[in-house]
């Protein structure tokens, strides 16, 4: 039996464009401006402060997007696959009855063949597999985070948050 090791990779992300997340609704539905989705954190003199922050999930999502592009590259299945079996491979499936539910040694076999879902999991014939990979939120270098952050920040001193947390409106 091969043992499992753990690995850490501490990775810069740079955001092309802005980074939103919708959390504000209305009676009416959402309004027509998004924030960035924010935290509290307790900053290095002791106060509170709302900082921009990316969750892990949204990032994990980016990850096994990437990961299936390489995957169907490689396999050539991209009109041949069914689509919930598309659908497991690019969100992560939907968790629905099967007339065949997926058996621990089926889930096995479907995870040798296909690394992604070994990676990432997901879910598929009214059941969840588990996944190996876990992601942390993504911290911005900022002044507020600077004491948290697992290396020094790029820039000395780093900005301070306010230059990072916007509103953008939409129509």
């Amino acid at each position: 039996m091969t043992a499992l090791s753990t690995i850490r990779w501490d990775i810069d992300i740079v955001a092309l464009s802005s980074i939103v997340h919708r959390e504000d609704y209305s009676s009416v539905g959402t309004d027509n401006f998004a924030l960035f989705r924010r935290e509290k954190i307790l900053s290095a003199d002791g106060t509170m402060t709302e900082v921009p922050i990316v969750s892990g999930s949204s990032f994990r999502g980016v990850l096994r997007r990437i990961g299936e592009q390489h995957t169907a590259a490689i396999l050539d299945y991209e009109s041949t696959l069914p689509v919930p079996a598309a659908h497991l491979l690019t969100n992560g499936g939907r968790l629905a009855k099967s007339a065949r539910p997926l058996t621990d040694e089926s889930e096995r076999q479907l995870k040798t063949l296909l690394p992604l879902i070994a990676v990432f999991g997901g879910a598929a014939s009214g059941r969840i597999m588990s996944g190996l990979l876990t992601v942390g939120k993504v911290l911005p270098e900022i002044a507020e985070l600077a004491h948290i952050l697992p290396r020094p920040p790029h820039s000395d001193p780093a900005p301070p948050a306010v230059l990072s947390v916007a509103e953008e409106p939409f129509t």
